[in-house]
């Protein structure tokens, strides 16, 4: 049962770490707070009570978790803390969400494509930054440039992205 547990967790990894990066905001508070719900999510699987709607159980877990780490002060602080009504909003739509991870194969494809239209330097920013959660700081001192002048490549690259998926996927903004 656990290794059932385990795979089914794993299935879901990369759309919880979505959900809990989008409230704790740091790559590596993302990776603990996710590690604190596989221990929650493995213990209680192991009482033994019946699992009826699996991710939507581990959604209400991640959602205790990150609201626990949050109250402990654990980790850095983000730049901006996120009021209580953000951390709300953002559980809800979490927790609303339903999609299985094969409805993202479009989306994937899309971003995939999209980031090959980039100018290769703009491409490898935004891999760095996003895929490898490299600071400004590190992305300027490797490029050579300011950290503004990079915030304001990244910034650019972002938004030919979004314009990019919004034609690849009929999105409206």
């Amino acid at each position: 049962m656990s290794e059932e547990i385990l795979k089914q967790l794993l299935e879901i990894r990369a759309e919880l770490l979505g959900f809990i990066y989008t409230v704790v905001r740091d790559p590596h508070a993302a990776e603990d707070v996710f590690q604190d719900i596989s221990i929650v999510v493995m213990r209680k699987a192991q009482a033994g009570d019946p699992i009826l709607d699996f991710r939507a159980w581990v959604k209400e877990i991640a959602r205790r978790e990150v609201l626990h780490f949050l109250r402990r002060g654990a980790g850095r602080r983000p730049l901006t803390m996120p009021t209580a009504a953000m951390i709300e909003l953002a559980s809800e739509a979490y927790l609303a969400e339903d999609r299985e991870p094969a409805d993202f194969v479009d989306e994937f494809a899309a971003l995939k494509n999209c980031l090959e239209k980039l100018p290769p330097r703009l491409s490898r920013l935004i891999r760095s930054r996003f895929v490898e959660s490299r600071p400004y700081k590190e992305l300027a001192e490797t490029v050579g440039q300011s950290e503004l002048a990079v915030r304001q490549a990244v910034s650019r690259a972002r938004r030919a992205l979004a314009e990019c998926l919004q034609g690849a996927l009929g999105w409206t903004v």
